[in-house]
């Protein structure tokens, strides 16, 4: 007996408008202000026309007729533009899913890389994702995916934390190593079932369908299933974006046929039987545990966060986005606006790789060039951040001056000598205080002599009192206790914005707090 095991994924993200001006219109939300809610309503009503809707209408008449059992994972910003402009799109999966042969399946609720922020935040926002399908499907899932399959044990101890029985993770070698893709493994505590996924099989009907039949013809349901059953394993788990049929792939491909035809074709073979991630994870004993101490993923031939993180631009955009995130949890609405910026599309649009995988890419994206899309990310997160240190004020300034992790590119980094870093780096005051205590006196004479520190207080912390103080050491740097007064003045600083920061009375908004 062989288990296939069919997951549809729907995902449509929250495009960021190529030029959003620069005046926000009294009564405009924040986050109409940066997102192309025009482009995104006619790509989701496009793509509805042309896959979504016949696709889902497929699966429900194989349920019916051919005893074909699937799972579907759906994202929050599609299942949003859906409730705007589609509503038959959350009928039809609710057909699907009170027909009992269905599994939803759970993911970041915005599509995004909190797992890469913090644990908390990737909890939220798969609570946020759970609470969405008991809300609209009356299921509450059990099974868990992170979005673009990202593994690290991290993420897999935050979904046991929140009662996942299992998760779906990328069948490769960096994660599993020789063992197969095939098999039901268990985490390294055993508290998760690990479902790794077929990817080459999958990637047959997601990508290259038109030529992956023989001789380079269009795929056809009985070789398809050929090369499913002539895997070895206990299963073979497939995951299909829905958008690839009829919107990757036209009409006239002859997708949608095989689709309809594929569980037919099923039933004429022996010892198929269709399953659910959870059915075959209830089903079928463990062949062994990983352990995922390195980040593996789905994305690109890497299998690794090169997708989103492979150049310096995707890296200096996640390090200001992390920065903000203490700053956007003080509203709801921020907040809302920073995970939406967090969407894994925006960082998949700054890849610059080459040949197939930067084919993807570039398909996907509506901006020119990575370049575009790096700038146009870069001037939104600008004019974000100067909304949000305008809106908190005082209070929010203390807090960013002591606790504010700068990005690196921002930071103060300590050295010996020119081109000598000595590996130590200052991003507010705690950590320069710190800094100052711990490094050489010789590299404090050095950066004194320079005057570069005191301008990186004054201009990047925003300290112009401290950095005249500062100044008036520069003249005396040789001094024996020139350390002392350094920490001395930098105490000081900090003991001030720690008065501001407790006599402020705002309150962070609940990290787990859904729109």
């Amino acid at each position: 007996m062989v288990l296939i095991i069919p997951l549809f994924e729907l995902h449509q993200p929250r495009r960021l408008k190529r030029q959003f001006g620069r005046a926000l219109q009294p009564g405009t939300k924040l986050e109409n202000f940066y997102f192309d809610d025009a482009l995104n309503r006619e790509t989701f009503l496009r793509v509805s026309r042309a896959a979504y809707l016949p696709a889902l209408d497929s699966i429900l008449r194989s349920i019916e007729r051919n005893a074909f059992k699937c799972a579907i994972c759906v994202s929050g910003t599609l299942l949003e533009q859906a409730a705007a402009w589609g509503p038959e799109l959350v009928g039809k999966i609710k057909k699907i899913v009170e027909t009992g042969s269905c599994e939803l399946i759970a993911q970041p609720y915005y599509g995004s890389i909190s797992s890469l922020f913090s644990p908390e935040e990737l909890a939220a926002q798969l609570e946020m994702q759970r609470m969405a399908a008991e809300k609209l499907f009356k299921q509450t899932p059990k099974t868990a995916k992170n979005t673009g399959l990202i593994s690290r044990e991290d993420a897999w101890k935050v979904m046991r934390a929140l009662g996942f029985n299992s998760v779906i993770v990328e069948g490769t070698e960096r994660l599993l190593g020789l063992r197969s893709p095939n098999c039901l493994y268990s985490s390294g505590d055993g508290g998760l079932r690990i479902i790794p996924r077929n990817y080459p099989l999958s990637d047959m009907v997601n990508f290259r369908f038109a030529e992956s039949g023989p001789g380079g013809s269009p795929l056809k349901p009985g070789y398809y299933l050929d090369q499913v059953l002539s895997q070895k394993g206990d299963f073979v788990l497939l995951t299909f974006n829905l958008e690839a049929f009829g919107e990757y792939f036209g009409e006239g491909s002859g997708i949608m046929d095989f689709l309809d035809s594929l569980p037919e074709e099923a039933q004429k073979r022996e010892g198929v039987e269709w399953a659910t991630p959870g059915q075959a994870a209830e089903a079928l004993d463990p062949r062994g545990a990983v352990e995922a101490k390195d980040y593996s993923s789905g994305a690109d031939s890497e299998k690794d966060l090169s997708a989103w993180l492979g150049n310096e631009l995707q890296r200096y955009c996640l390090e200001n986005l992390r920065y903000l995130h203490p700053l956007a949890k003080k509203s709801v609405d921020d907040l809302r606006v920073w995970r939406l910026l967090g969407q894994s599309d925006n960082f998949l649009y700054m890849s610059d790789k080459q040949g197939v995988d930067g084919g993807i890419h570039s398909y996907f994206s509506h901006f020119s060039s990575p370049v575009e899309a790096f700038s146009t990310f870069l001037w939104t997160i600008a004019d974000f951040r100067s909304r949000l240190y305008a809106k908190i004020g005082e209070e929010g300034r203390s807090y960013r001056i002591l606790h504010g992790d700068l990005p690196d590119a921002h930071a103060f980094h300590f050295c010996a000598g020119l081109g000598k870093p000595v590996g130590v780096k200052a991003t507010n005051l705690s950590s320069l205080k710190a800094a100052l205590q711990s490094v050489d006196v010789g590299a404090l004479r050095f950066h004194l002599s320079r005057g570069d520190l005191r301008r990186w207080v004054g201009e990047v912390l925003g300290l112009p009192r401290l950095a005249e103080e500062i100044m008036l050491l520069e003249g005396d740097a040789d001094a024996v206790d020139v350390r002392e007064r350094l920490v001395q003045l930098v105490s000081s600083a900090i003991d001030e914005a720690q008065s501001k920061l407790e006599s402020g009375g705002a309150k962070p908004a609940k990290a787990g707090t859904p729109h």
